[in-house]
């Protein structure tokens, strides 16, 4: 890597010098600095300069998130303009600037609580990650997806449109991100917080542009936001397996890793996962090498997934070979797949049954309609003939199902659990309904 060479070194150094004395002449709590510090622009969104280029050459771990907000953004500028009063350069004032508002707020102690629970303060032989914002902060490369501040609409930019749909966005990254990354290829371990960069970088991944063995995908958003799976995140094992889908030869030795690792799976179902989605006409599905490793578990499990009508068919069925309504399942071949969730539907009368089979594998979630407060666990499709429940529910005319979520980011083994036990639930409704049936009387 070749650094610049002064003491700091900047991302965008010319757009630095380009703003640097509009900066200045702000004036403190000034609402006009979109205006003055706009950068570019289409239909509802717009970027806006903030000194956010500084690079941390000497990092070992990069922590990304989606874009800075406007309060970030002030943070830096205020910072920056206090940096360069005081006598300081641009480049010493931008690393300033950066260090003073990279996740700052409360999203920075649920940052740190998250980095300690996952052991990266062990990785890094420090006492606690806080300490990153502090003495350590050489150690860790803060940065954002989109590294100058977007607003939607004067709204902070929260996502939607996604990066990976807009190509406003997606040049972005594919530019200036992407140039962060190959700057800072002494870094591992990047860490994307939150679903819009997780799916960006399985994008950047399939690209070729990002090397899957260096992402850590499993950590959650530490947005206040978030605390639900923050706490449920927190209340699991510490040291969460390295889900980071590499090769096990390629995998970083130095990563954190799991002390109580999730139950053992077959060797089909650890083999890590490369490449989960594909795109196809436009949109976002299950990749062919999940397909054909989901068909292989379900023939070891005793299954049997069934072949698909075609390579944009919303759901795959898996059937344990009867004719019962209970004896197939689906999955979805688009839903939740870009962020690496799996979701199976199995028929609603073995919901709860299922649940105290299944739930107990950490990989495997329950599905929650939040919008559904009568029937939060059904989900309604015409795709899934086979349950022969359409007009069982009194809001919707469909066939439905029982849903759960099954992450995939690591490997296949929650998969495996799950077709294991629902080929064992399945045969055991079936033999207890045939010791129950009435012989025929001839």
């Amino acid at each position: 890597m070749t650094a610049l060479p002064n003491k700091h070194t900047t991302m965008d150094s010319e757009l630095l010098e380009r703003f640097d004395r509009r900066i200045l002449e702000l004036n403190s709590g000034d609402d006009t600095y979109r205006q003055s510090l706009a950068i570019d622009s289409s239909q509802q969104l717009a970027e806006v300069f903030a000194p956010f280029g500084h690079i941390q050459t000497t990092a070992s771990i990069a922590v990304v998130g989606l874009t800075p907000g406007d309060h970030q953004a002030r943070v830096a500028l205020q910072a920056y303009v206090t940096a360069r009063r005081r006598g300081e350069d641009t480049l010493s004032a931008n690393a300033h600037a950066k260090h003073e508002a990279s996740f700052s707020g409360g999203i920075r102690n649920n940052l740190v609580r998250i980095l300690d629970h996952a052991g990266f303060n062990r990785h890094l032989k420090i006492d606690t990650t806080a300490s990153l914002f502090d003495k350590d902060r050489h150690l860790v490369h803060f940065t954002s997806l989109l590294r100058y501040p977007i607003f939607a609409s004067g709204e902070n930019y929260a996502g939607t449109p996604k990066p990976t749909k807009s190509d406003f966005l997606w040049t972005k990254v594919k530019t200036r991100f992407v140039e962060e990354y190959n700057r800072l290829d002494g870094i591992r371990i990047w860490i994307p917080l939150g679903a819009a960069v997780q799916e960006a970088f399985r994008r950047l991944i399939a690209e070729g542009l990002v090397q899957q063995d260096h992402v850590r995908f499993d950590l959650p958003h530490p947005s206040g936001a978030n605390m639900g799976r923050i706490k449920q995140f927190l209340d699991s094992t510490a040291d969460i397996p390295n889900r980071s889908n590499a090769p096990a030869d390629r995998k970083d030795p130095s990563m954190p890793t799991s002390s109580n690792p999730i139950p053992a799976a077959s060797n089909l179902a650890e083999k890590p996962l490369i490449g989960l989605v594909q795109t196809v006409r436009g949109r976002t599905f299950i990749s062919q090498t999940v397909e054909n490793r989901i068909r292989d578990l379900s023939t070891a499990a005793g299954l049997e997934a069934q072949a698909i009508k075609g390579d944009t068919s919303k759901t795959r069925a898996i059937s344990n070979r009867g004719d019962s309504p209970t004896d197939t399942l689906y999955y979805s071949r688009e839903t939740g797949i870009s962020r690496g969730m799996l979701q199976i539907v199995v028929h609603p009368k073995l919901g709860v049954h299922l649940d105290k089979l299944a739930l107990e594998h950490p990989a495997i979630s329950a599905h929650i309609n939040r919008k559904d407060k009568s029937e939060p666990r059904l989900i309604f499709s015409s795709n899934y003939a086979a349950f022969q429940n359409k007009g069982m529910s009194d809001t919707r005319h469909e066939h439905c199902g029982w849903a759960y979520q099954i992450d995939i980011n690591r490997d296949m083994g929650g998969i495996e659990h799950f077709l294991t036990q629902f080929r064992k639930l399945t045969l055991s409704r079936s033999e207890e309904t045939s010791t129950n049936r009435k012989p025929v009387t001839l």
